[in-house]
């Protein structure tokens, strides 16, 4: 009958030690394996991180780029001083630096507000007012009359000046200034 307290064989040990590594290496296995899932959630999160960064700063760089584009490239209030024709007419009006000159008998005071992009008339005892839009050549303006705000002029130019910037030099060529909106007025200096 065999003992209780028998010593193990070497067979035995021999298993019991290679049960004992073996459980090791798969411990040793197991802990490897989550620290490189450690690490892949670590690079997957860096990426994407500065991905974003990238994004982030591209977007601030554009939104630059425009704001020195909008306000500090040209003085609108010298560049709509001059003649100007009415896209469907040839008749000139004159903008002076106070005044829109339609006749020899009608013209009416104006101030531009080149930070909103708008411009608001008088004539006698009325007042109106809209926004303009020069094309990116400067060689158009369009004025569309009603109430617009900063910022609802703001997005409106970004988007134009975008698709124009695209159209110009990925296409060959123009979006128009002007959306067809009858409260819109193109001006050209060139006669038509």
């Amino acid at each position: 009958m065999p003992e209780a307290d028998a010593e193990p064989t070497s067979e035995e040990a021999t298993a019991a030690l290679e049960r004992q590594a073996r459980a090791r290496m798969e411990r040793i296995e197991r802990a490897e394996q989550e620290e490189r899932k450690r690490r892949r959630r670590k690079t997957i999160r860096r990426v994407i991180v500065g991905i974003l960064l990238v994004i982030l700063l591209l977007f601030a760089g554009l939104a630059v780029a425009f704001g020195i584009f909008r306000w500090q490239t040209y003085d609108d209030a010298a560049d709509i001083q001059g003649t100007w024709y009415h896209e469907e007419t040839s008749m000139p009006v004159t903008i002076s630096e106070d005044e829109i000159v339609l006749t020899d008998d009608v013209a009416y005071h104006y101030v531009v507000d080149p930070e909103a992009k708008t411009i608001l008339f008088r004539f006698g005892n009325m007042e109106g007012g809209g926004r303009y839009r020069f094309s990116l050549d400067r060689s158009e303006l369009v004025i569309t009359d009603g109430e617009f705000d900063w910022w609802d002029n703001l997005v409106d130019d970004a988007l134009w000046t975008a698709q124009s910037l695209i159209a110009q030099y990925v296409f060959a060529s123009e979006v128009p200034l002007s959306d067809g909106d009858e409260r819109s007025t193109v001006f050209s200096r060139e006669k038509p």
